[in-house]
């Protein structure tokens, strides 16, 4: 951006011409606030406090968005409890697949853990969306079968 052109714009104009942000041990939870931000192309959020899948959803309206760090997150750091590792793992399958689902022209090699398990996690999302689809194609049927029972009595 010109030098000309970023002394003309105020705070906010500012705020959405931004392409780059690291908030690197910030200690920031929600994403709420990228929700007004549009033109971002790469966001560093490593070591962070982000617990919630979902708040990555926040980023959606990027659609220039090329890197997503988000490494050394409580979504990816396992939890010292031993009964709390069956959850830590279920909320990075969810985060992998929201990551998979919404942005999949995203870099995310910030992070060895996606990287190493990106074909598991892309086998698990196709196999969720599979199931979906067979559950529907069984409703389908089901309403059929009651609709044919229903003719067959009257």
């Amino acid at each position: 951006m010109e030098f000309e052109m970023v002394q003309s714009l105020n705070g906010i104009q500012l705020l959405k011409n931004l392409t780059d942000i690291s908030l690197q041990h910030t200690n920031i939870k929600e994403l709420k606030e990228f929700k007004e931000l549009t033109n971002l192309e790469v966001v560093n959020l490593i070591g962070n406090g982000i617990e919630n899948p979902m708040e990555i959803l926040f980023l959606k309206n990027n659609f220039k968005l090329k890197s997503l760090f988000l490494a050394l997150n409580p979504i990816f750091k396992p939890q010292k409890l031993i009964f709390q590792l069956e959850q830590h793992r279920e909320l990075q399958h969810q985060t992998e697949e929201l990551m998979l689902l919404n942005y999949p022209r995203v870099n995310f090699g910030a992070d060895p853990y996606f990287e190493a398990k990106h074909e598991e996690t892309w086998k698990r999302v196709c196999w969720r969306a599979d199931v979906i689809k067979t559950a529907k194609k069984l409703k389908m049927q089901q309403k059929y079968v009651k609709k044919v029972k229903c003719r067959k009595t009257e």
